[in-house]
């Protein structure tokens, strides 16, 4: 199932995004590095310019975005680690 995000859970997506990005992106980028990314990414202003939905299967496990002009972009797809490889 997926929910749009609302700027009211934007606290729940910088932490999902945070255990995704650590779990993810650790043994390639530094801690202060991906700090910032998600400091850049996931904030009240970026957040509107896409539409954010969460995945959900009883419990939030990710999150993607996507854009809509002439075409739909796929911008984000983030899974939680243990309910990656799920089909």
């Amino acid at each position: 199932m997926y929910k749009r995000i609302t700027l009211n859970e934007l606290d729940l997506l910088k932490s999902i995004s945070k255990e995704i990005w650590f779990d993810t992106y650790k043994h390639i980028l530094s801690v202060d590095q991906i700090t910032y990314m998600l400091d850049k990414f996931f904030n009240a202003y970026e957040i509107t310019k896409l539409n954010y939905y969460f995945i959900v299967d009883e419990e939030v496990v990710g999150f993607f975005a996507y854009s809509e002009s002439n075409y739909i972009e796929l911008s984000k797809l983030y899974i939680k680690k243990q309910h990656q490889n799920k089909g």
